[in-house]
């Protein structure tokens, strides 16, 4: 062995008794018996109670406001939709002139729709006005021709009263009742009043007998013919 081997190994030996000191005392550690840590049951809902509760750490988990973020771009305008027919239509008022395309309320909650400029009445007129769905209803009184009623009409046929329905077919709502016994005789009433004196009558001051009958002739001179049922003239 050379002269500076040796005194590299005299240097090395104090750093190998120590790295064998260190790995005698790790392996003492090794040999202890380390209890196991006890388990605690955690319910997660008082946790999260617990934490709602600490407005410390509230404040830190929520962190500062953000700035706002800038505006969208406005999207494009949308198509046109379909007149409606709502509650807001007004009432249809005989006195006005509704352009095409109106929309208004008739008879009874029923909804028409202007197909030109006009003035008729709705339901009326097919070639004015258009209905809108089939709401509402109109009387007709007694039955009209059967080619116009149309769903939503109300009409009386022999006392009784119809409806027709959205299918064509009507609809008996009240039937006539049977014929009630005839009331007594009631009080005569009072006597009138007199009336006015009429015309003085036509006076005639002379008559003459012919074959067309008898002519009658009145004090002003005009004359008046008549003719007598059963007259057969028998003169010359």
């Amino acid at each position: 062995m050379s002269t500076m081997e040796k005194a590299l190994a005299q240097a090395l030996e104090p750093l190998v008794d120590r790295i064998l000191a260190l790995e005698k005392q790790l392996e003492a550690l090794a040999a202890r018996a380390v209890p196991e840590p006890e388990a605690i049951e955690v319910n997660i809902d008082d946790v999260v109670t617990a934490l709602k509760a600490d407005t410390g750490f509230m404040q830190d988990a929520r962190g500062d406001a953000g700035t706002a973020g800038a505006g969208g771009i406005a999207g494009e305008p949308g198509a046109a939709g379909e007149d409606g027919a709502g509650i807001d239509a007004p009432t249809w008022s005989e006195t006005k002139v509704y352009r095409e395309g109106s929309v208004v309320t008739h008879h009874f909650g029923q909804y028409y729709r202007a197909l030109t400029d006009t003035a008729a009445e709705p339901g009326e007129n097919e070639s004015a006005w258009e209905r809108v769905g089939t709401a509402g209803w109109r009387w007709r009184g007694l039955k009209p021709d059967a080619a116009t009623l149309k769903a939503g009409d109300f009409y009386i046929d022999g006392g009784s009263l119809f409806l027709q329905g959205t299918a064509g077919e009507p609809r008996m709502i009240v039937q006539r009742g049977q014929r009630g016994d005839r009331g007594e005789k009631g009080d005569r009433g009072e006597k009138g009043e007199r009336g006015e004196r009429g015309m003085d009558g036509r006076s005639f001051v002379g008559g003459m007998l012919s074959p067309e009958g008898l002519t009658l002739v009145a004090e002003d001179g005009s004359t008046v013919e008549v003719q007598v049922a059963g007259f057969e003239w028998g003169g010359q």
